[in-house]
C-alpha cells in the first residue's frame, strides 16, 4: 500500500505537505479549505528499480523555506534535493546534489532541516545557503541536526559511535555553530532514536 513518507507544514500560507514515495508525489493541501492546491509530481530519478518499492524510511524527505515558499524534496536513492516554487504553481527550480554529505545520511535519514531563522538548509552534516542552495560550511559538532528550538536559537545535533553503531553525543550549539553543551547518549539507551521538541 502506498503511504505517506512525510510530512511538512508551511504556516505562513497554511499549507500541508505529504510525501508519498511510492507514487514519487508530494500533495499539497490547502489547510484553510482542506482543498488539494497540487499533486506534486517530483523530478523522474530512478534508473533502476521501482517507484512501489521505496517505501523504507526517508526515501522522499521534505521541508520548506518560509520566506520564499521553497519546497525542498530530498531523494535518498539518488542524494539529490529537488526545489519547488510555491510561489509558481510549484515549478521545478534545481537540483541540490548532496552526495558528498557522507554516511550521516544513512545513520539518520530524516536529517533535512530549515532553518527559516537564519536561512540555512542542513542536510547530514552539510549546511547550504537555503536562498541560494550554495553549500557553505559543514557541522562542526555532530553528524546531522536532530531538532531545533528557534526560539531560543538553539540547534542540537546529533553523532553515531560507528564502531558499535548507536548514538553517541547530542548537542547544542548556539547559530554560529559553537558547542554550548554535550550529553552523552550511549550511556542511558543503545539504539538509535528520532527526536522532536516541544
Amino acid at each position: 500500500t502506498d503511504a505517506v513518507g512525510d510530512m511538512t507544514y508551511a504556516y505562513t500560507r497554511d499549507v500541508a505537505y505529504a510525501a508519498i514515495p511510492e507514487q514519487n508525489v508530494v500533495v499539497a493541501v490547502d489547510l484553510v479549505t482542506g482543498e488539494t492546491i497540487k499533486i506534486i509530481e517530483v523530478e523522474d530519478y530512478l534508473t533502476n528499480g521501482a517507484y512501489a518499492e521505496l517505501g523504507g524510511p526517508g526515501e522522499l524527505v521534505i521541508a520548506t523555506y518560509e520566506p520564499t515558499a521553497k519546497l525542498f524534496a530530498y531523494l535518498k536513492e539518488v542524494s539529490k534535493i529537488f526545489v519547488y516554487d510555491g510561489l509558481n504553481d510549484f515549478a521545478f527550480v534545481e537540483t541540490i546534489d548532496v552526495s558528498k554529505a557522507g554516511n550521516e545520511k544513512e545513520n539518520f535519514p530524516y536529517a533535512l532541516v530549515v532553518d527559516q531563522m537564519h536561512g540555512r538548509l542542513y542536510i547530514g552534516s552539510n549546511i547550504y545557503d537555503a536562498k541560494t542552495y550554495a553549500l557553505i560550511g559543514t557541522l562542526a559538532y555532530g553528524e546531522s541536526v536532530a531538532w531545533a528550538d528557534w526560539q531560543d536559537d538553539i540547534l542540537f545535533t546529533i553523532s553515531v559511535n560507528e564502531k558499535a553503531n548507536d548514538q553517541e553525543t547530542l548537542y547544542a550549539l548556539n547559530n554560529q555553530g559553537e558547542l554550548l553543551d554535550q550529553i552523552d547518549l550511549a550511556a542511558n539507551q543503545y539504539v538509535k532514536a528520532r527526536f522532536i521538541h516541544d
